[in-house]
């Protein structure tokens, strides 16, 4: 058995005339947390589209598992968008019941130990919650799936301090063996400490990619320099 959860190769995407990705290959070792690490623009949100299966691509492969990429293993991913992805009507309430019945994976239970900090009242608006805490909420439903594969769209973008190490300890919660997460990030300082593989990526092509503890020690940099140094080169 594959101890690869995502491999993708030779990803290329054009929107129109426009370029969005240029034969992008990656590798996710399973139980492992993957940063995709570039600027905005960089083309992170269309590769987490095209791996959630709402966008196609045009070029290349992406096999999950072992499994190349249909209906079934789209199941077995869950996406967190950047922006609120939940109807404007919808309680808290309203919002953990539709999760309940739509997907057969959702643990009701994980959910409670990830939303406990949060103490939310079951009749209020997802709209009338605080930003950080709406994403935060979010974060909460998706991580609460059981599936292979976390795709993850700047979890830490918008909320204050306090609350990135909230979302740290529930992505931290949420990591094992037989699962593997994506996060996107231009915030490279906070969220390196959750990495354990990497991809930098500008302008829609891989620039470089690894394992960060093997890149910090032949380099001897922070991921955070390490990233600088790559996108001022390149």
């Amino acid at each position: 058995m594959s101890n690869t959860m995502l491999i993708a190769k030779n990803i290329t995407k054009h929107y129109k005339t426009t370029p969005a990705l240029h034969d992008v290959c990656i590798s996710v070792p399973k139980g492992q947390i993957h940063g995709l690490l570039g600027p905005n623009g960089s083309g992170k949100s269309t590769f987490l589209k095209i791996t959630s299966g709402i966008l196609t691509y045009d070029e290349g492969r992406l096999t999950l598992d072992g499994q190349p990429f249909s209906s079934k293993t789209k199941s077995q991913v869950a996406f967190l968008p950047e922006n609120n992805h939940l109807y404007e009507w919808m309680t808290v309430k309203d919002a953990v019941g539709f999760y309940k019945t739509f997907y057969d994976d959702f643990d009701e239970e994980h959910y409670k130990v990830l939303s406990a900090d949060l103490k939310l009242e079951d009749d209020r608006k997802v709209t009338e919650l605080a930003k950080g805490i709406r994403q935060q909420f979010c974060l909460c439903l998706i991580l609460a799936r059981k599936v292979k594969l976390y795709l993850l769209d700047e979890p830490l973008n918008g909320i204050d301090l306090l609350a990135r190490e909230r979302v740290i300890s529930m992505i931290r919660k949420t990591t094992a063996p037989d699962n593997s997460i994506i996060i996107t990030s231009h915030l490279i300082n906070e969220i390196e400490i959750l990495l354990d593989t990497v991809t930098f990526i500008r302008a829609g092509k891989v620039l470089l990619e690894g394992d960060c503890e093997q890149l910090r020690f032949e380099k001897q940099r922070s991921m955070a320099d390490i990233y600088k140094e790559v996108m001022v080169r390149e």
